[in-house]
């Protein structure tokens, strides 16, 4: 495990892009380091404590939800810009699978409640305000978009957007805030320039395998899922009731304070035609690491790196990190000012945790090849019942007979004894102009 340097105020985290050396051993999936829920800064680092604190839903659970919602309030109002000036939106997106019972939903009903009430007092003659969004098709999305340029799509059951994933090229555009001319025969042609959305997904583990597919987490495909933090949990803990899940009076009081006041900003900004955003910089110490952070990240998707099945998603971590950093300052200090080393330190902590998370996540053990199964077909079959009989070796010529009785051709026999020579598992010697299978008694019958 690769241990970053942690600030001394929050959780210890781990990072496969920022490491000290090594790489993920053996191929497997690694295993996950606690959530740092640490990480997160001011008044959002008190909503995640609450949240979580009780024990009643899983930390990761609490953070992955919180993200979408703190972009929702902030995406609309301002922009950050990498190390070489280029502006880009600012915002994070959730993916959550957890079983039923766990707390998502009650997560997500106390995050959205200020949000809710504001928008009940605030849209009175503003027929076209969707801020908040839960079901919607690609035409809708857009349509909605057109009327009002800001959206959050936060739902509890993602399998009511199935069809809206199925179009994962028109979400990549939104997501990112980047142009989009839509033409269709019900709408005609539509134009959307300056919208910004975020999405939390929500569901259950057993479905979220049947949505891997649609997010597109495989090479060569659009990468939707590339924006995401993604967060799997399948265990379920009796003990831990979400009814003790909840905000301290303060803390409550702060965070629907500050959800009023980010909403009035947003709607002030839209209501005078949506002009250009203030673009938010990063300070002199937190571009060079952002950039340090992009090319050790870099590193590690090249071919031969035990990360290259996910480099996708790694190439994109110094783009989440950032984003993610935009949202927690605009959340904390508003749209002035520069974005802090400590505040993208915190970002790439919980940027971190995500790689890891999605590497365990969308981890495929290889297949073996043809060759290596023939392998194993001989060692099980022939070679540990030998053992078993207590014979160290046979004649090279018997065991391609036996072999036969597998299904191994002649060509397919080569090959698996290669294999298990290269293995250790037997040797090949010449005894009275005979080829003999001497085998390695280290190795048990059932290790074979």
């Amino acid at each position: 495990m690769f241990i970053s340097e942690p600030m001394s105020d929050r959780t210890p985290t781990y990072s496969i892009v920022r490491a000290r050396g090594g790489a993920l051993r053996n191929h497997r999936a690694p295993s996950l380091p606690s959530y740092p829920i640490g990480s997160f800064p001011g008044l959002l680092g008190m909503v995640a404590h609450d949240l979580s604190a009780s024990g009643g839903v899983a930390a990761e659970l609490a953070g992955t939800e919180l993200l979408p919602f703190a972009s929702t309030l902030t995406q609309g109002i301002a922009d950050v810009s990498w190390p070489n000036g280029q502006p880009i939106s600012i915002g994070a997106n959730g993916i959550v699978a957890a079983p039923s019972g766990s707390g998502k939903s009650l997560i997500c009903k106390r995050l959205i409640q200020p949000i809710e009430k504001y928008l009940a007092a605030n849209t009175q003659g503003r027929e076209h305000c969707h801020l908040l969004l839960e079901d919607a098709t690609r035409e809708a999305l857009v349509q909605s978009l057109r009327e009002w340029p800001v959206a959050g799509l936060l739902t509890d059951e993602a399998g009511m957007l199935t069809r809206l994933l199925k179009d994962a090229p028109t979400l990549v555009k939104l997501l990112d805030g980047t142009q989009l001319r839509s033409a269709r025969i019900s709408t005609g042609r539509v134009a959307l320039l300056g919208h910004r959305l975020s999405m939390l997904l929500m569901e259950q583990p057993e479905i979220f395998e049947e949505t891997k597919r649609l997010l597109g987490a495989g090479k060569g495909g659009v990468g939707l899922v590339n924006r995401f933090f993604v967060s799997l949990t399948k265990d379920f803990c009796a003990e831990n009731s979400p009814h003790t899940v909840g905000l301290s009076g303060d803390v409550a009081q702060a965070y629907d304070m500050r959800a009023r006041g980010l909403l009035d900003t947003l709607f002030e900004h839209i209501e005078q035609g949506n002009p250009v955003r203030p673009t938010i910089r990063l300070s002199a110490e937190a571009s060079r690491c952002l950039i340090a952070l992009d090319h050790e990240a870099r590193r590690k998707c090249t071919p031969d790196s035990s990360w290259f099945f996910i480099s996708e998603y790694i190439l994109r971590h110094a783009e989440r990190v950032l984003r993610l950093a935009g949202v927690f300052h605009v959340f904390e200090y508003g749209v002035g000012g520069e974005i802090a080393l400590d505040t993208l330190q915190r970002a790439e902590a919980l940027g971190n945790w995500y790689v890891e998370s999605f590497a365990r996540i969308f981890y495929e053990p290889p297949k073996p090849t043809t060759a290596e199964v023939d392998a194993d077909k001989i060692a099980q079959l022939i070679l540990g019942p030998c053992l078993l009989k207590g014979l160290s070796g046979c004649p090279q010529s018997e065991l391609r007979t036996a072999a036969f009785n597998l299904g191994l051709t002649s060509q397919r026999f080569t090959h698996a004894l290669a294999l298990l020579c290269e293995w250790g598992r037997i040797r090949v010697v010449r005894h009275v102009n005979k080829h003999w299978i001497m085998f390695d008694l280290a190795y048990s019958p059932s290790n074979w």
